[in-house]
């Protein structure tokens, strides 16, 4: 049982509650999940914690961005290429995913906030949201709203 445990809990925690290993795991073990993929360039399996909404939205090209000219210059400037369609693995195998340990975590109904301990970070806390069972990184809610103003 202990070597089943310290072997799992890179991936998903250990702790109480059923014996059953269809259980499925917690938001907490799941944030711990997708930052660890993140940290180690695990695209596929960052991707595969998230909801499909959030991946939907991730791989949408992003338009060019122009700003107006300020002056006698008349006319706008570009800022940002933007960029075409990406693969949600592509883009996630070069993220940064937030410092752990988790501190806490806030379920209420089908939605769960785990918060990091290190909060002097950009992602400190990650929203969760439960779908068909199984609890998924909602990356746009934890990414727009960093502060919890969501």
């Amino acid at each position: 049982m202990f070597v089943a445990c310290a072997l799992a809990l890179g991936m998903v925690g250990c702790g109480g509650g059923s014996d059953s290993s269809n259980d499925p795991p917690s938001p907490r073990a799941v944030a711990v999940a997708w930052a660890n993929a993140l940290n180690s360039g695990d695209g596929d399996k960052a991707c595969s914690l998230m909801t499909a909404a959030s991946v939907r939205k991730l791989e949408k090209p992003v338009p060019p961005l122009s700003i107006p000219r300020l002056g006698p210059l008349e006319g706008r400037q570009q800022i940002s290429q933007g960029r075409p369609r990406t693969p949600c693995r592509k883009l996630m195998s070069h993220a940064s995913g937030p410092k752990l340990p988790p501190a806490s975590t806030t379920v209420t109904g089908q939605r769960a906030v785990v918060q990091m301990k290190e909060r002097k970070q950009i992602m400190h806390r990650l929203v969760l949201l439960h779908i068909a069972g199984h609890w998924r990184v909602d990356f746009f809610r934890t990414w727009d709203h960093p502060f919890g103003t969501d």
